[in-house]
């Protein structure tokens, strides 16, 4: 956007010479140019699901950032919220997820976990899908048909996410 209005600063600097009609039509260029350059062509699938149980209530959220209908980079969120019953449950489910934190940092992710307090649990892992190997699509449920946004969003729902 930057780009734009500087462009437009600088016509009018130099459209003094320069008729309506072609003010007008570099205007016009600029923002086919813009249009064109991909600026607009970006979008995110948000789907997200939630699991109540004895003890715990689980909240996940798939990201998906899109260029144009080419899915480039998906992230995973988790929030688990439990009891004040459940510490031991909270702890091993910590545990568990230090593992998996440290297999994905090595299998190229980017990861987070934290932990606040005795009550909740956040969880954050991301990566390019063009790295993921076959496995990790498997893992996060997406099937080689997914290739559009659409895909994406109408197999994410067929999981049972909700998606927007």
């Amino acid at each position: 956007w930057f780009a734009f209005f500087s462009f437009l600063l600088y016509t009018k600097n130099i459209r003094g010479g320069m008729g309506m009609k072609k003010y007008i039509l570099v205007l016009l260029l600029g923002g086919i140019l813009i249009t064109t350059t991909g600026c607009f062509n970006s979008k995110t699938l948000t789907c997200t699901s939630s699991t109540m149980d004895t003890g715990f209530k689980a909240t996940t959220e798939i990201a998906v950032e899109f260029d144009g209908d080419d899915a480039k980079s998906l992230t995973l969120t988790s929030t688990t919220e439990f009891d004040s019953s459940s510490k031991d449950i909270m702890d091993e489910y910590e545990s568990l997820l230090n593992d998996t934190v440290e297999e994905y940092k090595n299998d190229g992710y980017i990861t987070s976990l934290e932990r606040d307090g005795d009550s909740i649990i956040y969880y954050t892992a991301s990566k390019q899908i063009e790295d993921m190997s076959e496995e990790e699509r498997e893992t996060f449920g997406i099937e080689s048909s997914m290739t559009t946004y659409d895909t994406y969003k109408n197999g994410f729902e067929e999981m049972g996410y909700t998606c927007e």
